[in-house]
């Protein structure tokens, strides 16, 4: 038995079930997830709403889980912890991200692809960022998304991004050149094939 503020909570076995899709609102409720006793071995498509990263990867420890997709929505999460998280998500090729992280910097240069090195989601098709406070230049946006769309040998699976942020605070006014440069980019790899969209 577990006592939490005085009740007494009954310690529950791990419940294995063999299914390979899941969704879930409220992943989280007072730092305690519904979810402790599951190992989900066979899942492949994860879809969480209201949580905080540590019982998420509780989940990946228990199953040794290798997902095809994931979406996260309101959760809470830091840019290393996560970033460890996706290093061992080489199988994944969708991840959506809905007001559940700082898009920073150091997050999009985690996820530039490296065939030399042990690249981030590899098999990455589509992404997904959608959040209200996103702090990242333009410039590692384009260098990230290069890096997954330029032909490589072999060749990327990137076809759609869709970064989106609506940010409250006033953002820095861009020079008629880097307003150019940005446009210039966004138009070439659209015309070359990626399913792209950008809005700010």
């Amino acid at each position: 038995m577990d006592t939490t503020q005085g009740v007494f909570m009954p310690t529950i076995a791990p419940v294995t079930l063999p299914i390979e899709e899941f969704e879930w609102v409220s992943f989280d409720v007072d730092d305690t997830t519904a979810l402790a006793p599951l190992v989900l071995p066979r899942l492949t498509s994860l879809d969480l709403r209201e949580g905080v990263e540590a019982n998420l990867f509780a989940l990946h420890s228990r199953s040794a889980i290798k997902l095809n997709a994931l979406i996260l929505t309101f959760f809470e999460l830091t840019v290393p912890g996560f970033s460890a998280f996706l290093r061992d998500m080489s199988s994944l090729t969708a991840l959506a991200l809905y007001q559940c992280i700082s898009i920073t910097d150091d997050f999009l240069e985690c996820l530039v692809y490296n065939p030399s090195t042990r690249t981030v989601l590899p098999q990455l098709e589509r992404l997904i960022m959608a959040t209200d406070h996103a702090h990242f230049s333009e410039r590692v946006m384009m260098r990230m998304i290069d890096s997954r769309w330029t032909r490589q040998d072999p060749p990327t699976p990137l076809v759609k991004v869709r970064l989106t942020r609506s940010d409250m605070v006033e953002k820095s006014p861009r020079s008629r050149r880097e307003h150019s440069e940005v446009l210039d980019w966004v138009v070439r790899v659209v015309e070359a094939g990626l399913e792209l969209d950008y809005s700010h």
